[in-house]
């Protein structure tokens, strides 16, 4: 088969599958403008996000030992650093995930970087404290 022969098998199943659809224009342009302002809202989280790491006034290791968070940022970050299996990767060629820098931002965020010393990864964890000084942490965005 030529490549002619294709191009035209594929304009007739091309052609063929236009007059049945049930979608209409309208449908598409909300579920297109419903993405693009989703798209923004994501945009401006993200943008929010970098601020608060780029930020160094929140980072624990620079807060003044009597600050009311000092000691709450340092207890999450030891059950974080505790928690390899919150690395939202699996190890490759032997290799063991660890973290190797973690950023408590605010209450509700942290920054962390892992690696298994083939891949290396940033993460940004949502994080809750739960009963008996127990946190949750949810992956909320990596970046490779």
């Amino acid at each position: 088969m030529t490549i002619i022969h294709v191009a035209v098998l594929l304009m007739c199943i091309g052609l063929a599958g236009c007059g049945g659809s049930d979608i209409k224009d309208t449908d598409i342009a909300v579920q297109y403008n419903e993405l693009k302002d989703e798209n923004v809202r994501l945009y401006d989280s993200i943008a929010s996000l970098n601020i608060l790491i780029n930020s160094t006034a929140s980072y624990p290791e620079l807060l003044d030992n009597s600050s009311d968070n000092y000691e709450e940022f340092r207890r999450v970050r030891a059950a974080l650093l505790n928690s390899p299996q919150s690395i939202p990767d699996t190890a490759v060629l032997g290799g063991k995930m660890h973290f190797d820098d973690i950023k408590v931002l605010d209450e509700n965020w942290i920054y962390a970087s892992y690696n298994d010393g083939h891949v290396h990864n940033q993460v940004i964890f949502w994080y809750e404290k739960g009963k008996n000084n127990t946190y949750t942490f949810r992956v909320v965005l990596k970046y490779e």
